[in-house]
């Protein structure tokens, strides 16, 4: 061995596979701990809100035996929403645990090991690919740097509870598998990415898609596509989208003037008027760019990881709001930028440098595999600077909730019996309850289920209509009425126990006790 030849061999043991394994564990731990100190001061803050009320409440309601709960915020039947079946086993695991915290942790949970798997797989596709050192750290140090210090997976954590980090593990784990020939836990995989919930379908279909331009992916490819159009055949059937409405979110691109467009008639809208679609894409380009920018911009080359994200692209960014692409939404996004991270490690590794070759004949192979790896680890470094200001900047966008108010609200804790009417902003805590309303400061009517409620009041809010001073309004409408008691008063809180009617419905703001309409009716009971 000559002398140049034993650093190298050196920095090869040191930079083993399993010492790379190793550090993805290390990063997985140190992602899921700041993910957790987050999540559980943001819980003991009370600043979780009606996403997270929903499934706190379905799963308190699942796991006191109430199979088919209904969501008493959006009135409607929490599975008819968006299909959500792994509620019912998140259910069990709130047996367990009995804390609504556990939502949370299990999200934390989800994201950290989404981000284990995505840097495992460009570990082996690394180690596999190419026995260049150099190769190794650019491939997976860009990786490691799109998944551990991704704005979309903080802001997905950071954002109420909602099932796409987990859609974003099972889906990885089914590419993982695939991709390494497993095919028994890639199907499992992608059964379970479906249960998660109704979008799932979309991103079974359309990675099975993506997977039938690969050769030797075709066949597992097609039965995806299979089963994501079965499942979203399903879904139909049952009517199992109502937390979708075509006609607000996408009803400005269809063909038709018809109040209700049905979905052929928008997408013959956008096929007869395509420029109205690009038009609005166009002016969502910034975030649409963020997605594939964060994910370390190479796996645009990787169909399995494309096309699921042009699919998610078009389907998140042509709604008539903006917020669906928006980062501070980073939850809807979430599952394409770990597609396309994984898919960067593969298009690093096995297509770059034979395109490099191709152009540069006279350039041997090592040389190539040290140009990649080096220009990887340059991008890595570049995206990380990127990343750092916008996740220091996540944290405080989402603790709004101060000291003094979440004191207050840590003060009274009502009995599960009990019917909680609470402002959007706090009503998250508050929904391990068979009747839960959330007010979001427009008027609202409200059924009376329970002799006793209580009413929360936050205005920390500077959103329209929940607005500071419609709160305060409302909280000296309650202290001058009768049937009403102030048990809490703190900074921009107020906590009311009243006695309104039983059968009847309260509006708010104002307090007017009117008949109950269907509409409003007692549900749970």
């Amino acid at each position: 061995m000559t002398d140049l030849q034993r650093p190298h061999r050196s920095l090869a043991s040191i930079l083993s596979e399993r010492n790379f394994e190793y550090l993805a564990i290390l990063g997985a731990l140190s992602q899921f701990y700041v993910l957790l100190v987050f999540s559980v001061n943001r819980f003991r803050h009370f600043d979780t809100g009606v996403d997270y009320a929903i499934f706190n409440q379905a799963t308190y309601l699942i796991g006191h035996g109430k199979f088919s709960p209904f969501d008493t915020i959006y009135n409607d039947r929490f599975l008819l929403d968006q299909f959500n079946i792994l509620a019912w086993p998140l259910a069990a695991l709130r047996d367990i645990f009995p804390s609504s915290l556990t939502l949370l942790v299990v999200q934390a949970v989800a994201i950290s090991l989404t981000s284990y798997v995505v840097v495992r797989f460009a570990i082996k596709v690394a180690f596999r690919g190419s026995d260049s050192i150099f190769l190794h750290i650019g491939a997976v140090g860009l990786s490691a740097v799109s998944v551990f210090a991704s704005p979309w997976a903080f802001e997905a954590d950071f954002f109420d509870f909602h099932m796409e980090p987990i859609l974003a593990l099972t889906l990885a784990v089914s590419l993982y598998s695939f991709y390494f020939k497993k095919d028994g836990f890639g199907y499992l995989a992608a059964a379970l990415t479906l249960m998660a919930a109704g979008v799932a379908a979309v991103y079974v279909a359309s990675m099975g898609l993506g997977m039938v331009a690969i050769r030797g992916l075709r066949r597992q490819g097609a039965t995806l596509m299979v089963m994501g159009f079965l499942w979203l055949l399903l879904i139909v059937l049952l009517n199992a989208h109502q937390g979708t409405s075509l006609d607000a979110t996408y009803g400005y691109l269809a063909h038709s003037s018809s109040p209700n467009p049905t979905l052929m008639a928008i997408l013959l809208g956008v096929v007869t008027h395509p420029l109205q679609a690009v038009s609005v894409l166009n002016a969502r380009r910034g975030p649409i760019a963020q997605i594939f920018e964060f994910s370390g911009l190479f796996g645009v080359g990787y169909p399995p990881a494309f096309v699921p994200a042009i699919v998610a692209v078009l389907v998140n960014g042509l709604p008539s709001s903006s917020a669906f692409i928006a980062l501070s939404q980073g939850f809807q996004n979430y599952p394409e930028v770990v597609l396309l991270s994984m898919g960067t490690a593969v298009v690093l590794v096995r297509f770059v440098p034979k395109l490099v070759r191709e152009f540069f004949t006279s350039v041997n192979t090592q040389t190539t595999y040290s140009v990649v790896g080096a220009f990887s680890l340059i991008v890595a470094v570049v995206l990380f600077f990127v990343q750092l200001p916008i996740d220091l900047g996540i944290p405080p966008s989402w603790l709004r909730t101060s000291v003094p108010i979440a004191n207050v609200l840590r003060s009274y804790s009502p009995g599960h019996k009990k019917e909680v009417i609470a402002t959007m902003n706090v009503v998250g805590r508050y929904a391990s309850r068979r009747s839960i309303y959330a007010w979001f400061g427009d008027p609202q009517s409200f059924p009376i289920c329970t002799l006793q409620q209580i009413v929360v009041l936050v205005g920390n809010s500077d959103t329209s209509p929940l607005n500071r001073g419609v709160v305060v309004m409302e909280a000296k409408l309650l202290e001058g009425m009768g049937g009403t008691k102030l048990i809490r008063k703190g900074p921009q809180t107020w906590i009311f126990e009243t006695s309104f009617r039983l059968g009847r419905a309260v509006e708010l703001p104002g307090n007017k006790v009117v008949p109950m309409s269907p509409s409003v009716s007692c549900h749970n009971e």
